[in-house]
């Protein structure tokens, strides 16, 4: 999907409701964006936000048919993601992209600005051993990234003993947290046998 010069904008209602994002992309698909304006609103003046687990963007792990029974579940992690962004604003009360099973992405972003009181990403860990290949790969050039509860977030997930590698390059970029809070957080530890 490529999207030139929009302003996409997600207004989530008054009552609570978790999982909610502004677009959702399949394991191994791409996403480019040019010059185009993200925003999430949940709350406003008058109320504060109720909202949690708000994605920007979402992606999804591609699930076999449940007739169909998945002989090596390994194919499955080898679908790259990609994630390109040019000229871009992103902002409001959501995390910019959240893997709920961790999967090779790939985020390339030059000039923009993320203001968000969440996370740049958030990920649950791997339930296969990836290979040596596999990786989050975060490229920030000329980005100003305001994530108030900090830049990468794994909190490993129930039957999810691995991880990701996690590299990230940032040239000409101001990052910023509250106070005290991490830049990068692993929460959770591999379950060892």
């Amino acid at each position: 999907l490529v999207v030139q010069g929009l302003e996409l904008r997600l207004e989530l209602p008054r009552d609570p409701a978790d999982g909610w994002s502004l677009i959702a992309m399949s394991t191994g698909q791409s996403l480019e964006l040019e010059d185009c304006v993200l925003t999430v609103q949940d709350g406003d003046a008058t109320r504060p936000p109720i909202h949690e687990q708000v994605a920007m963007v979402s992606v999804q792990s591609r699930r076999s048919s449940e007739t169909m029974i998945m002989m090596d579940p390994q194919p499955m992690m080898s679908q790259s993601t990609a994630i390109t962004l040019e000229r871009c604003i992103a902002r409001g009360e959501a995390t910019f992209v959240v893997l709920a099973d961790e999967t090779p992405l790939t985020v390339r972003w030059n000039q923009g600005l993320l203001v968000t009181s969440r996370r740049l990403i958030e990920t649950s860990g791997s339930a296969s051993d990836p290979k040596w290949f596999e990786k989050i790969d975060l490229k920030l050039n000329s980005v100003t990234a305001i994530c108030r509860e900090g830049l990468h977030q794994m909190r490993r997930g129930a039957g999810k003993g691995y991880q990701l590698p996690l590299d990230v390059a940032a040239e000409h970029c101001i990052l910023a947290t509250d106070p005290a809070t991490p830049l990068f957080e692993f929460v959770g530890g591999p379950t060892g046998s």
